[in-house]
C-alpha cells in the first residue's frame, strides 16, 4: 500500500480521471467504482488467489465470481449507508458528502460483515471453512488495506482516496458487477449470445450454445445478471465465464 502513495496526490489523480471519463468532483460517480475496487484490493488480489489456484483449488471460477459480487455488494451497501444523510444535504458534486468518520464507519462495517470467518459465501461455505488456519492472515491483509486507506484520508482528505477508488475501479475492474460499464457487459454479452454470427466467437472458439436453464428465460437471465449475479445456479455461472467468456468482454 505504501509504495503507491505518490498516487495519493489530486493533482496527479486528476488528469487521470479525466481521461478515464470521470470528473474528479463527481464523488458519486468515484463512489460507484469504489466497491468494485476495494473489492479487489482487499478481497480478490490476495491469498483468496493462492487459494483459487492450481490443482488443489479450494473455489472454482464459478464459485469466485460468486463471491466477489456478494463482496462487492457488502462495500456497497456500507458506503452508501454511511453517505446517504450527507448525498442528501451536500449533493453528488460536493466534498463534503464524504469525510474521514464515514469511511471509518463504512469500512469497519465492510470488515465485519465481508471477512468474518461465519461469514457463508454464496456456495455455502463459510469463510472460515474455505481459509482454514489461512482465514486470520486473509482478515488481517483486509484490515491493513483497508486503515492504510483510512491513513491516507486522515493526511490528504477523504475526496482523493474517493479519487484513487474511483481511477482503480475504473482501469483495474471496470468490467465488473456494480461498477456503472457492467450493464453494457451484459447487454454486450447476451446480444453475443443471440448472434452465433458475430465475430466475436471466431476468437472463442466458437458459439457455445444456448445457457442452461433456467437462464434459458432471457429476462429473467438478464435480471439477475444485472442485480445479483452471485444468485445465479453455478452451472449457469459456469456457463458465462468459460463457455460464453463474459470476463472478456472489454469493449463497452
Amino acid at each position: 500500500m505504501h509504495s503507491f502513495e505518490s498516487s495519493f496526490d489530486a493533482t496527479f489523480l486528476r488528469p487521470i480521471l479525466v481521461e478515464q471519463g470521470l470528473h474528479p468532483d463527481d464523488v458519486g460517480a468515484l463512489l460507484r467504482y469504489a466497491p468494485a475496487a476495494l473489492t479487489h484490493l482487499c478481497w480478490r488480489n490476495t491469498i483468496l488467489e493462492d487459494w483459487h489456484a492450481g490443482p488443489d483449488s479450494r473455489i472454482s471460477d464459478a464459485e469466485m465470481m460468486r463471491a466477489n459480487v456478494a463482496t462487492s455488494r457488502i462495500f456497497h451497501q456500507s458506503i452508501w449507508y454511511e453517505i446517504g444523510e450527507a448525498w442528501a444535504n451536500a449533493g453528488p458534486l460536493s466534498h463534503d458528502m464524504i469525510d474521514v468518520g464515514i469511511l471509518e464507519q463504512a469500512f469497519s462495517f465492510a470488515l465485519v460483515d465481508a471477512f468474518s470467518a461465519e461469514r457463508v459465501l454464496p456456495h455455502g461455505l463459510t469463510l472460515g471453512e474455505l481459509g482454514g488456519d489461512e482465514w486470520e492472515e486473509f482478515e488481517g491483509h483486509a484490515d491493513r488495506q483497508l486503515g492504510a486507506l483510512l491513513e491516507v484520508a486522515e493526511q490528504r482528505g477523504a475526496h482523493v482516496v474517493a479519487m484513487w477508488l474511483g481511477l482503480r475501479g475504473s482501469r483495474v475492474v471496470g468490467h465488473w458487477w456494480g461498477t456503472p460499464k457492467w450493464p453494457f457487459v451484459v447487454d454486450k454479452f447476451l446480444d453475443r449470445i443471440d448472434d452465433p454470427g458475430d465475430r466475436w466467437w471466431q476468437n472463442m472458439g466458437g458459439h457455445p450454445g444456448q445457457p442452461p436453464a433456467p437462464a434459458d428465460d432471457r429476462a429473467w437471465f438478464r435480471t439477475m445478471l444485472l442485480t445479483a449475479p452471485d444468485e445465479l445456479p453455478t452451472k449457469v455461472v459456469d456457463y458465462c465465464i468459460h463457455d460464453a467468456a463474459i470476463g472478456f468482454i472489454r469493449d463497452v
